[in-house]
């Protein structure tokens, strides 16, 4: 799983570069603090990856403590609580990764999630549709707020958001078999247009990567929103 914001930032410089040249130029200094949250951030997700969300949790609250305004930390976390049926954790925690960054459709969408499985059928609607303003190919949003109107009673926006969220997940088919859904990024370009098979296959012969030609050096899998994603926007999918 990946998140939904940058995490590395920029770097501390003890004197803009631009003043002192160069040729004067300091090193580079890297906030200890940051460094050892985005290691506890880094062994989170790894153990998110193995199911083991005890352990992520632990491992990404210790991020937080390193550094508070780690909104994708948060954001984890509350994918991992989510993922043991903690949905009030998992809603604060997505509520604190928002206050940190407001335009985190992933964190919109994931907590509408958790306050359907909650009843709070309204806000994940209010949720859904913020999602979808910041990201309007969110097919994920789309599903969510499809089967909340329908809970509500209102079957027409209800089929109508899942009309727009099958088209968008059609529109998201891998780009070299055009069958299966999109479900594997490219290292290190970063493009994310393939399904998991052809991506192992274009691996293992050694393939380059069909849009920019470079070489693929490993893979990761999950859900991507963009062709090019430099962070795994993992969604939460809301099923009743």
């Amino acid at each position: 799983m990946g998140c939904g914001a940058s995490i590395m930032g920029d770097s501390l410089c003890s004197r803009p570069m631009d003043i002192i040249g160069k040729e004067h130029a300091m090193p580079t200094l890297v906030d200890p603090s940051r460094l050892i949250a985005m290691t506890h951030y880094f062994l989170g997700n790894d153990l998110s990856e193995q199911k083991k969300y005890d352990g992520a949790i632990e491992e990404f609250t210790m991020a937080v403590q390193e550094k508070p305004d780690f909104a994708s930390a948060y954001h984890e976390r509350g994918l991992a609580y989510y993922k043991l049926r903690e949905y009030e954790y998992a809603v604060t925690d997505f509520t604190t990764a928002l206050s940190y960054k407001r335009d985190f459709p992933t964190a919109f969408c994931n907590r509408a999630a958790a306050q359907a499985e909650l009843g709070l059928i309204r806000n994940a609607i209010d949720d859904c549709t913020a999602a979808i303003r910041l990201s309007p190919e969110d097919a994920t949003s789309y599903n969510i707020r499809g089967r909340a109107y329908l809970k509500l009673g209102d079957t027409d926006r209800g089929l109508d958001d899942l009309e727009k969220g099958g088209q968008l997940e059609a529109a998201r088919l891998c780009l070299v078999c055009m069958e299966a859904p999109r479900g594997a990024r490219l290292h290190p370009c970063m493009h994310a247009g393939l399904c998991v098979a052809c991506a192992k296959l274009f691996h293992a012969r050694q393939y380059a990567c069909p849009l920019c030609s470079r070489a693929i050096h490993n893979l990761d899998f999950g859900v991507f929103d963009k062709t090019y994603a430099f962070d795994a926007d993992f969604k939460l999918s809301w099923v009743r």
